[in-house]
């Protein structure tokens, strides 16, 4: 029996399973086609980032920013340092280095410096995410510390914004220290 992969004929029995996984994730047709029944595969494909422990989305973007890390949609466009991405309806992420002599007192002092209707959501020994709400909008500080240096953002999101929830939830997740990727990749 032969089998057509990227427009050569071949024989059936040389697909083995590791050629058809690879075929699958380079997207060729045929054998998308093949391993699925007639239908290409409908699920997103995240992609997980070595050393980091974040999922990157599919049409998602990491960038690195002073030593910082954080993910945004591919629509989100950044500055040429990286400090800061915009998104098409004016949401933004904001992102810099912190040097900590303090966690508990850093944390201390942002619950009091946010007003009284924000909404602690994340308070650990390495993460602190506190949002609040201000008409049409919402804000998320979130810090990510090391133990002696921190990673924080400023995630300010139009309340309209499809998904709004969980697309903050992946930016806040994915803002770390990127201490362990070397320095052409920042």
């Amino acid at each position: 029996m032969k089998d057509i992969v990227d427009g050569k004929r071949i024989a059936k029995s040389a697909i083995t399973p590791l050629a058809m996984l690879v075929a699958i994730l380079t997207g060729t047709p045929a054998a998308t086609r093949n391993a699925t029944g007639g239908q290409p595969p409908e699920r997103q494909h995240d992609v997980l980032i070595p050393g980091t422990g974040v999922r990157l989305r599919e049409s998602w973007q990491m960038l690195f920013h002073d030593r910082c890390r954080y993910a945004v949609p591919v629509a989100w466009r950044p500055v040429p340092d990286r400090s800061q991405v915009f998104a098409p309806d004016g949401s933004s992420v904001s992102i810099w280095a912190l040097h900590l002599s303090n966690w508990s007192l850093h944390k201390a002092r942002l619950k009091s410096a946010f007003s009284a209707d924000s909404h602690v959501r994340e308070d650990t020994d390495s993460r602190f995410w506190i949002e609040s709400h201000d008409g049409g909008r919402s804000q998320h500080y979130v810090a990510v510390s090391d133990g002696t240096a921190a990673c924080a953002g400023l995630v300010d999101v139009r309340t309209p914004l499809p998904n709004a929830d969980d697309t903050i939830t992946a930016i806040v997740e994915s803002i770390g220290m990127a201490t362990a990727w070397s320095s052409d990749l920042k």
